[in-house]
């Protein structure tokens, strides 16, 4: 934990801290908009920022909640330019949403201390795959005719990735992003406002859940503490 005075007993972090996360959300605000992937930025900054006696749920509702407004603030300008094919869409939100209820659900049960490897892990593969596929999504070259195929596919990409973003987080949108054009041969423009939507989705299941939890960590506080 960064040095300084205490704010308040409310806020448990130092004014520095403080100061640091806030510049962490804004460039991990930034990276979301274009090229997603804000929270392997802002998810190492609260492990550091906040007290080690911060349960897990805490720091990755706080990462989610930032993430949400600045993925809602993305996802209504990719609206405006690009169309979205309802096919993927649909299977891709509902896939996403009960992946990242199931992720978030079982987050408690994942150490703060296990948090920053695996960030380090995600940043590592997201940037070996960018490097070695330097020309995806140049081309909106889908593979699939058949909506079922395309359905089914989506789906299985929602659940995938909305678990994980449930569970930790860091990356979702690079991985959204990746598998859509990996996957099914979509642009990146094509892939990306997909992707925020699906993001956006996996945000606001994750907070449902964190909201549970965070709300029972604080009864069980208080019933030990009065």
């Amino acid at each position: 934990m960064l040095d300084g005075p205490v704010i308040a007993e409310w806020l448990p972090v130092s004014v520095a801290a403080l100061v640091v996360l806030l510049i962490a959300a804004g460039v991990a605000g930034w990276v979301d908009a274009v090229v997603g992937g804000g929270g392997l930025i802002q998810l190492p900054a609260l492990v550091i920022a906040v007290p080690k006696d911060v349960a897990t749920p805490f720091i990755l509702g706080t990462n989610k909640l930032s993430s949400f407004f600045g993925t809602l603030s993305a996802s209504g300008v990719y609206l405006r330019k690009i169309r979205v094919q309802l096919v993927l869409l649909i299977p891709l939100v509902v896939g996403a949403y009960a992946g990242s209820t199931a992720g978030a659900a079982l987050s408690r049960f994942v150490p703060r201390e296990v948090l920053t490897p695996i960030v380090l892990v995600a940043v590592i593969a997201v940037a070996l795959y960018t490097l070695l596929k330097p020309k995806m999504g140049l081309q909106h070259e889908p593979r699939h005719d058949r909506a079922a195929a395309v359905a089914w596919r989506a789906g299985a990409i929602g659940l995938a990735v909305g678990f994980y973003d449930g569970i930790l987080g860091p990356g979702t949108g690079s991985f959204f992003v990746i598998l859509i054009v990996g996957v099914l041969g979509y642009g990146f423009l094509q892939a990306s406002v997909n992707a925020k939507i699906a993001n956006l989705t996996t945000n606001l299941a994750a907070l449902a859940v964190y909201g549970v939890l965070v709300k029972l960590a604080w009864d069980t506080v208080v019933q030990f503490t009065s």
